[in-house]
């Protein structure tokens, strides 16, 4: 399959995840955008899938990673966002 067709096959499987997760479109377009990125990169390093059911295990492990990334560096962002303004107020 070339990497059209694997991203034309799985972009709706991904991006629907990835929204179920976090509930904001602009977001799991984001993620979505991230997991074909991490695809390339994963092809391109001579790894291959053993078959089509390996391939979509690999796609949903992915991006649920990839959501669990986000809400870290959310969360990481929103306490660095309080530290500021706290420093600001003293």
């Amino acid at each position: 399959m070339t990497e059209a067709e694997v991203y034309y096959k799985y972009k709706k499987k991904v991006y629907g995840l990835a929204l179920t997760m976090v509930t904001n479109e602009f977001d799991a377009k984001d993620i979505t955008s991230d997991v074909f990125e991490k695809y390339i990169r994963y092809i391109k390093s001579d790894n291959s899938f053993k078959n089509e059911k390996h391939m979509e295990r690999w796609f949903v492990t992915v991006t649920k990673n990839t959501v669990m990334d986000y809400f870290r560096a959310k969360k990481k962002s929103t306490k660095m966002r309080w530290k500021m303004i706290l420093t600001t107020l003293m």
